[in-house]
């Protein structure tokens, strides 16, 4: 019998001729890296990621239909308790979907991005929600969603 090292871990181990690794847990360690680095965990090689994508898209498309719907003076209100309801922390997949770099970049040649009705005008969820932002809290929605502890200058002089 002649000393081996694990491929996984390095140890030095002694066995069967035949076996490789010190251990199962290291051969299985090193069969699922082999797998995950061959086949992410994305939409088209998950099921479970494909439907919680399904999911998140589905909701931007309700959340504009929601904006869209409403009349324009009650649109800002409706945005800012968005923007709150994801920065408290509760809401973590609202905050995914207002943070999300495909609604943010969508342009009107991906149609499947926006709710079906809406004029040329209109925008994502996504992109609304930065654009509230930009105006108002002088900032963008990644940057907005990801400091909580930040606070739009209200104007006011203490």
């Amino acid at each position: 019998m002649t000393d081996k090292h694990c491929p996984k871990c390095g140890k030095t181990f002694y066995g069967r001729s035949n076996k490789k690794f010190c251990s199962h847990k290291c051969r299985k360690l090193f069969s699922q890296q082999t797998i995950r680095a061959t086949t992410p965990v994305n939409s088209k090689n998950s099921k479970c990621k494909k439907r919680e994508q399904y999911e998140l898209f589905d909701t931007a498309l309700r959340l504009a239909e929601m904006l869209y719907t409403l009349p324009p003076y009650e649109r800002l209100g409706f945005m800012e308790n968005l923007i709150l309801m994801a920065r408290s922390g509760k809401h973590p997949k609202l905050k995914q979907i207002l943070t999300m770099p495909t609604l943010l970049k969508a342009n009107c040649e991906n149609e499947l991005l926006f709710w079906r009705q809406t004029p040329a005008n209109h925008r994502t969820i996504s992109q609304a929600a930065n654009n509230y932002c930009k105006r108002f809290w002088k900032r963008n929605v990644i940057f907005v969603m990801n400091n909580p502890e930040y606070q739009p200058n209200t104007g006011e002089v203490i």
